[in-house]
């Protein structure tokens, strides 16, 4: 997920629906990044307690199957690793000399933002 403008974007003019179409989905990765605000923010915007809509993550669990094998963050030399480091910009992408404010979310960030909303109740049993 390319959450740069993260806090720029509205999830009402996000269409979720295509993850209700995944009715077979037997496992997800789910990587992030995101730009930081400030050099020594270490933690991914990812869950407030108190806007618990404001969960992409969840957003995107309450859509998908329930049995769902999850996977976060990106496998170090893997296509997906790739991808991410050049929309970071080491590799040319569109994000190049970002000065280190785009960085990939920690897989510990977005693993709590799963489990982070306690009364999420987690996709449709199929």
């Amino acid at each position: 997920m390319d959450c740069t403008n993260y806090f720029n974007a509205s999830y009402s003019d996000v269409d979720f629906a295509a993850f209700e179409a995944l009715v077979s989905l037997k496992t997800l990765r789910i990587a992030m990044i995101y730009r930081r605000n400030h050099e020594s923010q270490v933690l991914a915007p990812l869950h407030i307690p108190e806007l618990p809509d404001f969960n992409v993550v969840a957003q995107i669990l309450e859509r998908i199957p329930a049995n769902t094998k999850l996977s976060f963050g990106t496998v170090s030399g893997s296509q997906q690793s790739q991808m991410t480091s050049d929309l970071i910009g080491k590799g040319g992408g569109r994000a190049r000399g970002n000065g280190g404010m785009i960085v990939e979310a920690p897989p510990t960030d977005l693993e709590a933002a799963a489990t982070g909303v306690k009364e999420l109740v987690r996709g449709y049993v199929p």
